[in-house]
């Protein structure tokens, strides 16, 4: 559920966090969901296990075996702060953090993610209870 909220106004994500995100948003949209960036799980840019959107460095990390050798957390984030100072494009050695569900994000405020949230629960349930009643 946190994903849904990664994209919010008020998480203050990069902008080019947030483009990653959106850019995958369209391919999915168009059907292409195979063709979104894959995400993983890994401690390499934290120390702890954490879903990122796959980039050069959790690629690299993780076919080398490194991502499982890291320095407990909040070291191994100090640690990789000199990749992440010289990554202008912030996506090569950036932690993209994100859910399994990245591609459905909605780029709105929290206010109006809730009150479509809550629509969709509650259409969800008017049908599940309409079925119920067959």
């Amino acid at each position: 559920m946190g994903t849904a909220f990664l994209t919010a106004a008020e998480a203050k994500q990069s902008a080019e966090h947030l483009q990653i995100i959106k850019d995958n948003v369209e391919k999915a949209s168009k059907g292409n969901e195979v063709k979104a960036q894959p995400t993983v799980v890994t401690s390499c840019f934290t120390g702890l296990p954490a879903r990122v959107i796959q980039n050069q460095f959790a690629s690299t990390m993780i076919k080398s075996g490194s991502d499982t050798v890291v320095l407990p957390f909040p070291h191994q984030f100090y640690a990789t702060a000199p990749f992440r100072a010289i990554d202008g494009r912030k996506q090569d050695f950036y932690p993209l953090l994100t859910g399994k569900g990245f591609t459905r994000c909605r780029f709105v405020t929290v206010e109006e993610l809730m009150k479509k949230l809550l629509e969709e629960l509650e259409a969800a349930s008017t049908n599940t209870n309409a079925k119920s009643e067959l």
